[in-house]
């Protein structure tokens, strides 16, 4: 039995056409006018203890236990809270459900909008999204799934060459309100974060992209910044793509 899972980024579907026979899964509070689907909802939607709870119909019996034994060996994986799709994800492979995944790309941006005040965290920032990339590039979920927005194009923005750009990163985290050296990083070309990139360095600079929640201090004093969030929120991108890069050649 195939299923479609419908993430809540951009999709190349029209969710409206969708008959309401279709093996759907989806999340938390999101298309509401679909009915008869799985939804998954987190533990801070349905306000009980476990991590998911399930409504609708189940890809396999035992679904539910699963995804909540998951999600706990996924947060050590990933040192962070991990996201509902990657979970969801795992847990389809391992029981060899085939499905189509619209919607997620496992990349949001980490940029600010303009209207967050200033020690308001964005709620993305919770999820370790280049670590959950590179769980899913090497669990191969990209040939197990019907899953195009998992591919990432080269990104263009930037063309500063510099010596050892992780290097700037760490000096990033030391110099709060540093905005001259944000712009600098985001500036740094995706050839060249490539030519200095291994799979380890990249899983390193993970960190910099992400809060761990309940944590009342943190160096990544630009994700609390506007500016320099958009900065670094190119960066995000250009490591994702090393990192697939990287993965895809390995």
């Amino acid at each position: 039995m195939n299923w479609l899972v419908l993430g809540n980024g951009a999709k190349d579907i029209d969710v409206c056409s969708l008959s309401n026979d279709t093996n759907i899964i989806v999340f938390n509070h999101g298309f509401n006018e679909l009915v008869g689907v799985c939804r998954i909802q987190n533990q801070k939607i349905s306000g009980l203890s476990s991590p998911y709870t399930i409504q609708g119909p189940l890809p396999f019996e035992g679904f539910e236990t699963q995804l909540n034994r998951l999600h706990s060996l996924l947060q050590t994986e990933l040192n962070n809270v991990p996201s509902s799709g990657t979970v969801l994800l795992t847990a389809l492979a391992a029981n060899t459900i085939q499905a189509r995944v619209v919607g997620m790309n496992l990349l949001p941006s980490i940029a600010r909008s303009a209207t967050l005040s200033a020690n308001i965290p964005n709620p993305c920032h919770f999820h370790n999204w280049l670590g959950e990339r590179r769980y899913a590039l090497m669990q191969k979920f990209d040939q197990h799934f019907d899953w195009k927005a998992l591919s990432l194009r080269k990104p263009q923005l930037g063309k500063l060459n510099v010596s050892d750009p992780f290097s700037q990163l760490q000096t990033l985290a030391i110099a709060p309100n540093d905005i001259t050296l944000a712009k600098l990083i985001g500036n740094i070309s995706a050839d060249c974060w490539l030519n200095n990139s291994s799979i380890e360095s990249l899983k390193q600079a993970e960190s910099y992209f992400y809060l761990q929640r309940g944590q009342q201090r943190t160096s990544n004093w630009w994700l609390y910044h506007n500016e320099a969030s958009q900065y670094l929120a190119d960066t995000h991108i250009k490591l994702a793509w090393c990192q697939q890069s990287l993965q895809l050649s390995a």
